[in-house]
This record gives C-alpha cells, sequence and structure tokens, in this order.
C-alpha cells in the first residue's frame, strides 16, 4: 500500500521555470513554501497533496537520483481507509508520470518511496529516424 509516490524529473530548466509549466499542464496553482530549502512548491487538493523540490538522494541499485534534478512527492489526506489512501495516490502519481511523459521533454522515474521503481520514461529525439 503507497503511503506517498514520487516522481523524480530530468529537467535543466530552473526550478520556477519547471513548476510554472507543471501548473499549467496539471491546471493547478502551487503555493511557494518558504520553509524548507528542499522543497520549493506545494499543492493541497480536497484529497491529496503534492510537494516540488529538489533531493539529495544517492543512486541505490537500479534507482539512479542523482541523475534526477527535481523530485514530486504525491500524498494523501482526508481518506477512510489505507486503501482509499493508496488509491488516491496512484492515480494522482500516475496521472502526473503520464501527462510529464506526454510532453517527450523529460527523463522520469516513478518510485514508491525510494525503494522501488515503478515506471521510468526517456525522451525519444524526434530528429532521430529509427530506419
Amino acid at each position: 500500500m503507497a503511503t506517498h509516490l514520487m516522481v523524480f524529473v530530468a529537467s535543466n530548466d530552473l526550478i520556477n521555470y519547471f513548476g510554472q509549466e507543471l501548473e499549467r499542464i496539471l491546471n493547478l496553482k502551487f503555493a511557494p513554501v518558504g520553509e524548507s530549502p528542499e522543497i520549493y512548491y506545494r499543492f493541497t487538493g480536497e484529497n491529496w497533496w503534492l510537494e516540488i523540490g529538489t533531493h539529495t538522494f544517492i543512486n541505490d541499485r537500479d534507482l539512479d537520483f542523482e541523475n534526477f534534478s527535481y523530485l514530486i512527492e504525491i500524498g494523501a489526506y482526508n481518506v477512510r481507509s489505507l486503501e482509499e489512501c493508496s488509491a488516491v495516490i496512484e492515480y494522482y502519481a500516475r496521472y502526473i508520470f503520464d501527462e510529464l511523459r506526454a510532453l517527450n521533454k523529460y527523463r522520469l522515474m516513478l518510485t514508491y518511496g525510494v525503494q522501488i521503481k515503478l515506471d521510468e520514461f526517456a525522451p525519444i529525439d524526434p530528429s532521430s529516424d529509427p530506419i
């Protein structure tokens, strides 16, 4: 059961530009966060939340955290059960991952905490010819 999921994003954009793009594609409005050196933006919905920031994780097995500049952490609250919590988190994490993947701009990694890789994506160069 997921208590929170993470989407790691490789980007050369400054975090404020990345945050603006994420607001646009998700149609959300983020609040700036000042109390944490690693968390820059937060969104709180009816029963879920997300935080966008940087991280200090080091590579571990097949989890190459050091290649990702940003972290989007997704969690839930005000839910009746652990099953509902997990379903809410998985829905929004997958939605965010899929919306970013559709841009074909960022390398992505979706994880359960920092232990299990659930999915990953590497952008395809449209100029390459797959003969």
